[in-house]
This record gives structure tokens, sequence and C-alpha cells, in this order.
């Protein structure tokens, strides 16, 4: 059934458990960057300033993407009065997509971590250095996630109409 402002039904509809498909694409990807930065990269940074650049790109990157995150929460918040929220709730959507953006944040906040780590002293290792790189694909792959969630979320609001204004 196609989506209307009054009916929603998004493709994750019906799948369970809500956050089993943001948890499938956070494990598959960061598995995956973490296994090609381990085949690929054979040795640590040994230089100190590559470690504090290295970290300092992924402190700012996920400082940034957390900021969006928590903005995007700000928008949700924003329209809770619509009849659309109201249908999402009732079906159970707004607490997925509230726990969407509750796990794309804890990412991205650990991600910060394991960048200011880097950026204040710790060895980068070749196994921290695949914890880098696998916890901010992965936060990443979380935030695609929250994204197309937000787009079927804003392309299902009802317009409105200058008597409701």
């Amino acid at each position: 059934m196609p989506a209307t402002a009054t009916t929603f039904e998004p493709h994750w509809a019906g799948d369970g458990w809500p956050m089993r498909s943001a948890i499938r694409a956070l494990v598959v990807v960061g598995l995956a960057a973490g296994l090609g930065v381990y085949l690929c990269v054979p040795h640590a940074i040994a230089d100190r300033n590559e470690a504090v650049a290295v970290g300092s790109a992924v402190l700012s990157t996920a400082a940034t993407m957390l900021g969006f995150m928590l903005t995007g929460l700000a928008v949700l918040a924003s329209i809770t009065h619509t009849h659309l929220v109201r249908a999402m709730r009732q079906m159970g959507h707004y607490s997925d997509l509230l726990g969407s953006l509750l796990l794309g944040c804890a990412a991205f906040f650990i991600c910060g971590i394991l960048g200011a780590l880097l950026v204040f002293g710790v060895v980068a290792t070749q196994w921290f250095m695949v914890a880098v790189l696998a916890a901010h694909v992965g936060a990443a792959a979380l935030l695609i996630e929250v994204v197309h969630r937000f787009w079927l979320v804003l392309r299902n609001l009802p317009e409105q109409t200058s008597e409701e204004a």
C-alpha cells in the first residue's frame, strides 16, 4: 500500500523488532570496515603527529554528526502536534525513529571519545585504529538509516492549509 498523508507504512513496518535494521547496519558495516583496516593497514601509526591528525578528524566529524542527530531530534519534537506523528505513535514508528536517533547519537559519541583518546595520547595501535574506523563507518551507516527514516516522515507530512495555520 503506498504511503499517504493518512496512512503511514514505511518499509521497516512489521520488521518484528524495531531496531533490527539499524543494528544490522551498524554491525555489518562496522565489521567490514574493521576487517578492511586490519587487512590493509599492517602497522600502527607510529608518528604521533599523524595519530593526532587522525584523532582530530574523527573527533570533529563525530561532533558535527552528533550535532546533526540532535538537530534532527529537535525537528522531530517540533512536529509532534501533527496528525502524522500521532499516527506514528499509535503504530509504534515514532519510538522506532527515536530509537534510531538514540543509537546514532550513541555511535557518534563513541566515535568522538575514540578520536579524543587519539588526540590526547593513546597509542595508535593497529587494533585501536580498527576500532576507530569500524565505529566511524558503523555510525555513518546509522546516519544514513536515520536520514532515510526522516525522509519518510517528512515526505508523508500532510500539507497545511491556510485555515490550519
